[in-house]
C-alpha cells in the first residue's frame, strides 16, 4: 500500500512546481511566495505530528497521513479554475524532450542541482540519530529542524528581489557552496550552537539552490516541455539520487559517525564544478539551450 501511495503522489510535487512557476511568469506572481507555505505546512506538520506522537501509539500514524491527504483532496477539489493567461495551447515541437536532454546543457543542470540536492543524504536520514549521539534531546533537535525550514522560508518571502538581483545562476552557485561549507562543518561540530548555525545554511544548500533551478528552467525550457523537464528534474534530484545518498546514509554513519557528511560535502564539490562549467566560469560547454 505505502508503494502505491507512493507511485501516485509522486507527480504532485514537480507538477505543482510547475504550475507555480508558469503562474509566476504569466501573471506576475512571486514564486517564492508561493513556494514558501510548502515549507510552512512542513514545519507545522512536522511539529504537530511529533506532538500527536507523544500521545497516541506511534502505529496510528498512518491515520494521521491518511487525514492528511484526505485534506489535501477536499482542497484540491476547491481550487479555482485554470487563470485565462495559462490556458493557451502549448505547442511540442519534434522530438522536443530529446532535444532537450542531449542537445542542450540541460542535462548538466539536472546533475548538478540534482548532486546538490542528494547531498542532503545524511542530513535527512540520520541527523537525528546523530544529534541524540552529541546529547541534544529532543526539543534541541526540534529547534534545529525548525531554524532550518525558518531560514527557507525567510528567502522564499523575498524571492523575486533575490533573483532579479543576483540571478538564477548566481544563486545555484552560493547554494552549492553553502552545502560545502555546512557539510564540512557539520562532520566535526559538537556543540548546539554550532549546529544551529549550521542548520541556518539550509537556506544556502537547499533554497538558493532550489529557486535558482526553478528559474532556471523557466527561463530556459520551452513551455511545451517544462511540466516534462519538471517531472525529470524531480525524478532524479529527488528519487534516483535522493534514494542513492539516503541508501548510502546508513552504512556511512555506521562506519564514519559524524565524518559521513564528508562525503556529502564531495558530492557538493562535483556539483559546483559542474555549475561552474555549465555558467562558462572554467572551461565553457554550451549555455541553456532552447529546443
Amino acid at each position: 500500500m505505502v508503494l502505491i501511495a507512493s507511485f501516485m503522489f509522486a507527480p504532485v510535487f514537480p507538477l505543482s512546481e510547475g504550475f507555480s512557476v508558469d503562474a509566476s511568469a504569466a501573471l506576475g506572481l512571486d514564486y517564492g511566495r508561493m513556494r514558501l507555505w510548502a515549507s510552512l505546512s512542513f514545519l507545522v506538520g512536522s511539529l504537530a505530528a511529533g506532538a500527536l506522537l507523544t500521545q497516541i501509539d506511534a502505529g496510528n500514524a498512518a491515520w494521521i497521513l491518511a487525514s492528511a491527504q484526505g485534506l489535501a483532496v477536499i482542497a484540491t477539489l476547491l481550487l479555482p479554475d485554470e487563470p485565462e493567461a495559462l490556458r493557451k495551447p502549448k505547442e511540442p515541437s519534434p522530438g522536443g524532450v530529446l532535444k532537450l536532454l542531449f542537445y542542450s546543457s540541460f542535462s548538466l543542470l539536472l546533475l548538478v542541482a540534482g548532486l546538490a540536492q542528494a547531498s542532503h543524504g545524511v542530513l535527512y536520514t540520520v541527523s537525528a540519530l546523530h544529534w541524540r549521539s552529541l546529547g541534544f534531546d529532543t526539543l534541541m533537535i526540534g529547534f534545529l529542524w525548525t531554524a532550518a525550514v525558518s531560514a527557507e522560508v525567510a528567502l522564499l518571502a523575498f524571492s523575486n528581489v533575490v533573483v532579479k538581483r543576483f540571478g538564477p545562476e548566481k544563486l545555484v552557485l552560493a547554494g552549492i557552496a553553502g552545502g560545502i561549507v555546512r557539510w564540512l562543518g557539520m562532520a566535526f561540530a559538537t556543540s548546539f550552537s554550532a549546529n544551529l548555525v549550521l542548520q541556518l545554511l539550509h537556506v544556502a544548500s537547499f533554497a538558493l539552490t532550489h529557486l535558482g533551478t526553478m528559474h532556471l528552467i523557466r527561463q530556459s525550457v520551452p513551455e511545451h516541455a517544462r511540466n516534462r523537464a519538471q517531472g525529470i528534474y524531480s525524478a532524479l534530484a529527488g528519487g534516483v539520487l535522493m534514494a542513492s545518498t539516503s541508501w548510502m546514509s546508513g552504512k556511512l554513519y555506521g562506519t564514519l559517525g559524524g565524518l559521513a557528511y564528508l562525503p556529502m560535502a564531495a558530492l557538493s564539490i562535483v556539483a559546483l564544478v559542474g555549475a561552474m562549467r555549465l555558467f562558462g566560469i572554467s572551461p565553457r560547454v554550451p549555455r541553456l539551450a532552447r529546443t
